[in-house]
């Protein structure tokens, strides 16, 4: 396709310079002319050929109507009388008939025509300059190239020059890919109201607008290739030309690899208000129409409508190309197999303010495609639920491209059986801070509108609101899907509850999703739903409303946006509930999950005593339970930063209850059933994660570190996990033994007890025992012999202060720091020493 100004018409400066003949002067075609050459004087009544850019030429009633020209011709006017007949005049190669004054005029209603030819590297042309128009019921009929890279027959408009209402066939030709006729408007030209037929060909005839032309109110017609391989009828905008209020037919082909009519707008032009109509294929090898706005262009105002069919229409936006306030419409196929009519946006193009309509399809719904980084902008989008049996309009986002701050509506079923309109996010694709509606149907066995994200996208800071079904009928609502690895980001989803018996709307977790730090809403019979979700769960921002929440098995996670929120609906099932973040979540509601109830941060305010009896309550991190009800909640264990609590009442600090801390407020109680072990290693392993009967012994080793459950236990460690837990520390040491300055080896262990006891004993085999552990701290200065170089245990003052310097791991409650020294171990004077603490039983 041709991308810039013709070179073979830069003489279109010059014509106003042509010179006039001898003789030269305004003159009618004869009735009776002896020739059909305009050359020729004889011809010409007065007997003079009009060939001035100040001479009109007059056709009135002839006998002689195939008019050809022998050389150039410049011209004010050609005027045909209304008594004139069909006229064919043919500009041949190598001669011009150029127009310089009025241009044409016909004050007749017969077609008078006007052929350019090409032969070889030859050609004619046809020029409007200055203000000269082409006349009503004129046609002119452009023919191509001859030959391979020949030349093609043209008909050119510059200054400000206008196709007026004339009619125009720009030929294709048997050339693989070479030029048929073209039709060229430079400068401030326009196109008027002309009629434009682009043939589609091997190679193919077509319409340039370049500088600041525009096509007005014309319309164009760019025909289909009809063998394979050939090309479409094509329409180009270049520069800053417009298409103005122009209307564009580019018709579909219905032959393998044959390409469709094609418009085409590139560099900074703009499609104005025109209608551009993408047509369907009938023919599944086919290919639809295309419209293509490229570069930095504008979509304008235009209306542009893609056709479903066996293969669709498509308008496609590049680069950096704006939307502007256009309509893009995008219809539907019922044809098996086929394709929907779609928008495709790439790279960094941009929606701006445009308007999009996709429409059902009983096979396809219409679509519209976002791909790369290009984005929504502040557009408006309708995905139209389907009016029969069949698909809703779809809008899609890919790659990493952004809904940005346009406005969603996917509408549901208009039909029994229908699928709704829906919005889809899959890759890296963001809902940026759009607004989605998703409205229910009012029809049986009927789905609502959905926004669905897949892959990695996000909701981002997006408002996603479903609503509920107005009518009992309705099976399914409207509603959020998260699935895969997408999240629900920072966004706002609503549920809305239905009405007059009406199903309520969703929001929905599924695989690996997650809730991110989303602000969720839930009304009436709406419901959040996470029990199809991978275990172990969901974490989301916060949770309000009225509504449902189930969970499944699974754990619903609420706070991370530490935000302070009241739900008074009710969250059921298997699993269990974890407060996080540090806001306060009300719950109002008669829950009966029962899985556990934790509470990791923040604050958790319960307003019944509704907690299932056989569940656990966990509070860590600082989390509160706030127990605002009178009475006693039965439970099962109660866990405290991790460790399991004594059976019995607990409460508040101010409560009647047996047992009572800081972390439960409120004037409710907790009645503890199953408490801490008397045996603290049963405890050590019951909080570890150790099962009894399976892998509780105490030689046993679960994670495979090459240390028993009784040595884990002994030293603070984790049976479950074989990393190094840091609590055992060795280290050259200076400190006082009895006013004197001692370096030697140190070694710093966890023991059960305190800093004082249980007291070891012992010189070369320093022993204590506490909980059913003898611990055994040796030393010596080869790895062979353990027990014959004597070890102590420092004093607490100076292991106070050892211990402050090496940063040691907290402990678990019930273990203290113990060091102990190698005596004789500086290493001036004892280049090699060890220690090693072991336990038994």
């Amino acid at each position: 396709m041709k991308t810039s100004l013709h070179p073979m018409f830069r003489w279109l400066p010059l014509l106003p310079v042509f010179i006039p003949r001898a003789h030269a002067g305004s003159a009618q075609w004869l009735a009776a002319p002896t020739t059909g050459y305009w050359n020729t004087a004889a011809n010409w009544s007065p007997a003079t050929v009009p060939s001035s850019l100040t001479d009109t030429a007059i056709f009135g009633a002839s006998g002689l109507t195939s008019i050809s020209f022998s050389a150039d011709v410049p011209l004010g006017s050609l005027v045909f009388n209304n008594n004139a007949p069909a006229y064919a005049l043919t500009i041949g190669p190598s001669r011009t008939l150029a127009f310089g004054g009025a241009g044409l005029v016909n004050y007749g209603a017969t077609i008078q025509n006007f052929v350019v030819t090409a032969s070889g590297a030859n050609a004619g042309r046809i020029a409007f300059t200055g203000s000269s128009t082409a006349a009503a019921n004129t046609r002119f009929t452009q023919n191509g190239i001859t030959q391979a890279a020949g030349a093609y027959g043209t008909t050119i408009f510059s200054d400000t020059s206008s196709a007026g209402s004339a009619s125009f066939l720009n030929k294709a030709t048997s050339f693989q890919n070479g030029y048929g006729g073209y039709t060229l408007f430079y400068n401030s030209a326009s196109a008027g109201s002309a009629s434009i037929t682009n043939e589609g060909g091997a190679g193919y005839g077509g319409v340039e607008f370049s500088n600041s032309s525009t096509a007005a109110n014309a319309a164009f017609l760019n025909q289909a290739a009809t063998i394979g391989n050939g090309n479409g009828g094509t329409v180009d905008f270049f520069d800053t030309s417009t298409a103005g209020n122009a209307t564009f037919d580019n018709a579909a082909s219905t032959v393998a690899t044959a390409r469709s009519g094609y418009t085409k707008f590139s560099h900074t032009t703009t499609a104005g208000t025109a209608k551009f109509y993408n047509r369907a294929s009938a023919s599944a090898v086919g290919g639809g129409g295309v419209t293509m706005v490229r570069d930095n262009c504008s979509a304008d105002h235009a209306t542009f409508e893609n056709e479903g069919g066996a293969a669709g229409g498509r308008t496609l936006l590049y680069h950096s190309t704006k939307g502007g306030s256009a309509l893009f419409r995008n219809k539907g196929t019922a044809v098996t197999n086929g394709q929907e009519g779609t928008t495709i946006l790439y790279n960094s193009a941009n929606a701006e303010n445009a308007v999009f309509e996709n429409e059902g399809g009983s096979f396809r719904s219409g679509s519209a495609y976002f791909y790369a980084t290009s984005k929504a902008g502040t557009a408006t989008v309708h995905n139209r639920g389907m009016a029969t049996a069949g698909y809703g309009g779809v809008c899609n986002f890919l790659g990493s491209s952004s809904a940005d701050q346009a406005v969603f509506d996917n509408e549901g079923a208009a039909a029994d059986g229908g699928t709704g309109g829906y919005t889809n996010f899959t890759d890296h694709a963001t809902a940026g801070s759009a607004t989605f509606t998703s409205r229910a149907s009012t029809k049986a066995n009927a789905t609502g509108g959905r926004t669905v994200f897949y892959g990695s996208s996000t909701a981002a800071n997006a408002t996603l609101t479903g609503l509920g079904a107005t009518t009992s009928n309705v099976n399914w609502g409207a509603g959020t899907d998260f699935a895969a690895q997408s999240t629900a980001g920072n966004a706002t989803v609503i549920a809305n509850g239905g009405t007059n018996g009406g199903t309520g709307a969703f929001i929905r977790f599924f695989e690996n999703s997650s809730g991110g730090t989303a602000t969720m809403k839930v009304y009436g019979n709406a419901s959040l739903e996470i029990g199809v979700h991978a275990s172990p769960g969901v974490t989301i921002g916060s949770l309000e409303g009225s509504g449902f929440a189930s969970l499944g098995a699974n754990t619903l996670g609420i706070g991370g946006n530490n935000t302070s929120t009241t739900f008074s609906g009710v969250l059921y099932g298997t699993g269990g509930v974890t407060k996080t973040g540090s806001g306060t979540l009300t719950l109002t509601g008669a829950n009966t999950y029962t899985g556990a109830t934790q509470v990791a941060g923040g604050t958790l305010s319960i307003s019944a005593a509704w907690i299932a009896n056989g569940s656990d309550v966990k509070l860590s991190n600082g989390g509160i339970l706030n127990l605002s009800y009178s009475g006693t909640d039965i439970i099962d264990e109660l866990f405290i930063d991790g460790i399991r609590q004594v059976s019995g009442t607990w409460g508040s600090l101010s409560s009647t209850a047996t047992h009572k801390t800081s972390r439960i407020t409120g004037t409710g109680l907790l009645n503890v059933t199953t408490g801490v072990n008397p045996d603290p290693y049963i405890e050590w392993g019951y909080n570890g994660g150790l099962t009894a009967g399976t892998n509780d012994a105490k030689t046993a080793d679960p994670d495979n570190d090459g240390r028993s459950n009784l040595n884990e236990f002994a030293f603070d460690g984790k049976p479950m996990s074989g990393a190094s837990s840091g609590k055992m520390v060795s280290k050259v040491a200076t400190f006082t033994i009895s006013g004197s300055a001692v370096k030697a080896l140190t070694l710093t262990v966890p023991v059960r007890g305190s800093s004082t006891t249980p007291a070891f004993t012992g010189a070369t085999d320093l022993t204590a025992t506490a909980d059913g552990v003898i611990y055994h701290i040796q030393g010596g200065i080869t790895l062979s012999t353990w027990t014959t170089s004597q070890v102590r245990e420092m004093p607490v003052t100076e292991a106070t202060a050892l211990q402050t310097g090496l940063a040691l791991p907290v402990l678990s409650p019930g273990w203290s720091y113990r060091s102990f020294y190698l005596v004789n171990s500086n290493p001036a004077t004892t280049p090699k020493a060890f220690l090693r603490a072991w336990a038994s039983q």
